[in-house]
């Protein structure tokens, strides 16, 4: 349920934008207000606006000033270009301060660069519409919630990825689940847990016999341990404990890499466009609204292009002194103001 009251007032304080056009807000909230729970999760600002009809760089003018004034949220997203899994998700720009994440479903490292691999979505802010999404519901809704749904994958691909889940487990805090794993003719399983972006490695590889047929796991807030172990072959009990604060969900795979690749090459997964952190970064009016965002000094972003522009006004020095401080000032920003029109009018999505 939304909150009426709340809504009708986020609604009047963006009709206190004079760069918004009122007939558009109209539309634009109650093209929001009608989307269903899983439309609302993570909004991709470049499909709502195909979608229903606007212009790309008036959606995104609506889509940020919605999140200055508290209506919408927006979140950094490191997204692996193999799977289309959320590793994490970030409120603030900070928050990335690796160069690289790991993906532990396709177990590979990922760059992590603005260009691609950092997705912008948005979401409704809770203080008027709670989400009431439940992940751990079947693996269909664990994949839905946790990877972009800006990878649309092959029917292929799905019905092998399916194919190899064999269970989804769910589990309270302090809780213990007990599984039994007939590995005699499988090479190897993994345990996923998507939230918490950990996977547990069980290989049946060994040469010598495993005398000790019970294993036990852990999920910590850190991730499960231990990640790796290899076997002897054979049936086994498995424990693991959930030590997080928060109920948890992992999946149980009989991982196959090699296989998944070769349907994808046959199969090529759809990645349709979104908004990427450059795109934001780059964005006129994402720098006018949030231009007071503080940055960690030590905090380094990967960008694999970008072009900067440097202008000056020649004889300015001379113009204040024929003019007279406040004219100059004026003409000045009038300078910057011409360039920033320019600038937001030449749509920089890229």
């Amino acid at each position: 349920m939304w909150n009426e009251t709340l809504f009708e007032q986020k609604k009047k304080s963006l009709e206190g934008f004079g760069i918004l056009s009122k007939k558009s807000i109209a539309r634009f909230v109650e093209n929001i207000k009608v989307l269903d729970e899983w439309q609302l999760h993570r909004i991709n600002p470049i499909r709502f606006a195909k979608q229903n009809d606007f212009e790309i760089g008036e959606t995104l003018d609506l889509f940020l000033h919605s999140a200055k004034i508290g209506f919408l949220d927006f979140a950094y997203n490191m997204i692996c270009p193999a799977c289309g899994g959320v590793a994490a998700s970030h409120t603030s720009l900070d928050q990335i301060e690796e160069k690289s994440f790991h993906c532990y479903i396709c177990n590979i490292d990922v760059p992590a660069t603005l260009d691609d691999q950092v997705e912008v979505s948005f979401s409704v802010n809770p203080s008027l519409k709670k989400q009431f999404l439940n992940p751990l519901a079947n693996v269909e809704a664990y994949l839905r919630y946790h990877i972009s749904a800006n990878f649309r994958k092959s029917k292929e691909l799905l019905n092998f990825i399916f194919s190899n889940i064999q269970d989804l487990i769910v589990m309270e805090p302090g809780e213990t689940k007990q599984i039994r794993l007939d590995a005699i003719n499988v090479p190897a399983y993994q345990f996923s847990s998507v939230e918490n972006n950990s996977a547990v490695f069980l290989y049946f590889d060994s040469k010598e016999v495993t005398k000790d047929r019970i294993v036990e796991l852990s999920l910590l807030s850190t991730g499960f341990t231990p990640v790796e172990l290899h076997l002897s072959p054979g049936e086994y009990e498995v424990k693991v404990s959930n030590r997080t604060i928060a109920t948890s969900g992992f999946l149980i795979i009989k991982p196959n890499l090699k296989k998944i690749l070769e349907i994808i090459r046959e199969h090529p997964t759809v990645i349709e466009p979104f908004l990427t952190a450059k795109m934001l970064l780059n964005n006129q009016t994402f720098r006018e609204l949030f231009r007071v965002q503080q940055l960690n000094s030590q905090l380094n972003l990967n960008v694999k292009s970008l072009t900067i522009l440097f202008t000056d006004l020649r004889g300015s020095t001379e113009m204040y002194d024929k003019a007279g401080d406040i004219l100059a000032y004026r003409l000045v920003q009038e300078h910057f103001r011409l360039l920033a029109e320019t600038v937001k009018s030449s749509m920089a999505l890229s």
